[in-house]
C-alpha cells in the first residue's frame, strides 16, 4: 500500500471516528504495511485483520478495540501503544517491542503459547503488568522464569 492511499484511509477513518457521514472505518485487513510509519496513528476500532505489519513503527499508536486477528506484528515497534480491548488472537508478536504498551482487556487468549515461546517480551515493562499476567493466566513458575531473564 502506498503512502497516499494509506493517508486517505486514515483521514477517512478519523472522520468516521468523529461521527461524520463522510468518513469510513479503516479497512486495512490483509494490507501490506511492512515497515509502515504509523507513529501516533489513530487506529481505534480499525480493521487490521491479517495485515502484514512486520517492522512497522506503531509507537504511541491508538489501537484500542482494533481487529488485529492473525496480523503479523513481528518486529513491530509498539512502544507506548494503546491496545486496550484489541483482538490479538493468533497475531504474530515475535520480537515485537511492547514496552509500556497498554494491553488491558486485549483478547490474547489463544496467543498464550506463542507469547510464552517468544521469551524476549519483557512483561514487566507493560504499564499494567499484574493485570496482564492475571489475564493471560501465566503460571507463577512461568512468570518467575520470564522475570529472571531480565535481571
Amino acid at each position: 500500500m502506498n503512502k497516499t492511499e494509506l493517508k486517505r484511509i486514515l483521514d477517512s477513518h478519523q472522520k468516521w471516528l468523529m461521527g461524520s457521514l463522510e468518513g469510513k472505518r479503516a479497512d486495512l485487513g490483509g494490507a501490506d504495511l511492512v515497515k509502515a510509519d504509523l507513529r501516533g496513528a489513530d487506529l481505534v476500532k480499525a480493521d487490521l485483520e491479517g495485515a502484514d505489519l512486520r517492522g512497522a513503527d506503531l509507537r504511541k499508536a491508538d489501537l484500542e478495540g482494533a481487529d488485529l486477528y492473525k496480523a503479523n506484528l513481528s518486529e513491530a515497534d509498539l512502544e507506548g501503544a494503546n491496545l486496550r480491548g484489541a483482538d490479538l488472537e493468533r497475531a504474530n508478536l515475535s520480537k515485537a517491542n511492547l514496552y509500556e504498551a497498554d494491553l488491558r482487556g486485549a483478547y490474547i487468549n489463544k496467543n498464550i503459547k506463542q507469547l510464552g515461546n517468544i521469551l524476549i517480551i519483557n512483561f514487566e515493562s507493560f504499564k499494567y503488568y499484574d493485570q496482564i499476567i492475571e489475564y493471560i493466566e501465566i503460571t507463577k513458575e512461568n512468570k518467575e522464569s520470564i522475570s529472571n531473564l531480565y535481571r
